[in-house]
């Protein structure tokens, strides 16, 4: 499970990267200062925090329906789990690879996958 504040954070540093160019040709094409980087940084965390906050709602309130009466999930929520946060896509990491090819023992992705090493699960022999 990730923590929700490196999550949050990592969407308002994307938001405003998105944002800052955005004022800047505005203020470009108005010839204005109509938009600071500061105003853009408040915009983007609010911005975040509202529609965020939209989907976690949507998405816990979706899964309480249906499987609030699930002993699974119930042990899932009571150890920590949030539907949402849970769901957000991950960065690949090499070292989190949790699987290793059988014949060389490399790191691959996926249980059923092509080593990329010694060419295991391909195809072609």
């Amino acid at each position: 499970m990730r923590t929700k504040a490196a999550l949050f954070a990592r969407a308002c540093v994307v938001v405003f990267l998105i944002y800052l160019p955005l004022s800047w040709f505005w203020n470009w094409a108005t010839e204005t200062r109509f938009w600071t980087p500061f105003e853009m940084f408040v915009s983007a965390i609010l911005t975040v925090l509202f529609f965020g906050g939209i989907a976690w709602l949507i998405t816990n309130v979706g899964m309480s329906l249906l499987f609030g009466r699930n002993a699974e999930y119930e042990r899932y929520k009571t150890v920590g789990g949030d539907s949402f946060i849970d769901s957000m896509p991950r960065l690949p990491k090499e070292s989190s690879w949790q699987f290793e090819c059988p014949v060389c023992g490399a790191p691959v992705e996926h249980r059923i996958d092509i080593c990329g090493q010694c060419g295991y699960g391909s195809e072609t022999p």
